[in-house]
């Protein structure tokens, strides 16, 4: 699947003009079932939504403003929340989707050409305590900060 980065004016109205219903419609249309529950979730540059799915599951669809990051940035953090999800850091990694663009097929797409809205499905996960925020930013420093100790 191919992705054209563009802000066309269509893809901008289409972002505007999100409802609930289109949410669904998207995520149903990328192999989840939903309830019929969508809530809208705070964002500043994207639409989120939590949705219910019909297994009881809820999860959190992503609507990318258009223009605002193109396909290979948008990949590239879902390749990131890959890999620090595969080394048990805990964070949302976005789900493969039906028809999903990327390697991991995580990239779904809301209309056709320059109107394509960009979205992402991850699962919902409940918030830590403060605490234990300590602990995962020493792992994150262990995974990005090189340790002078290991070099030969």
């Amino acid at each position: 699947m191919t992705i054209e980065f563009a802000a066309s004016a269509g893809a901008a109205e289409r972002f505007f003009a999100l409802t609930p219903e289109r949410i669904l419609d998207a995520v149903e249309r990328v192999g989840r079932r939903s309830t019929g529950y969508a809530l809208a979730l705070g964002s500043l540059e994207n639409r989120v939504y939590e949705v219910e799915l019909d297994d009881e599951e809820r999860v959190v669809a992503k609507f990318y403003r258009p223009g605002r990051w193109s396909p290979a940035a948008i990949l590239e953090e879902h390749a990131l929340l890959a890999e620090l999800g595969e080394a048990e850091v805990p964070v949302a990694a976005p789900l493969p989707v039906e028809g999903g663009a990327g390697p991991l097929h995580t990239l779904g797409t809301l209309g056709e050409g320059e109107a394509a809205i960009l979205f992402a499905v991850f699962p919902k996960l409940r918030g830590r305590p403060p605490d234990e925020g300590v602990r995962w930013r020493r792992r994150l420093f262990e995974i990005f900060v090189p340790n002078p100790a290991r070099r030969p």
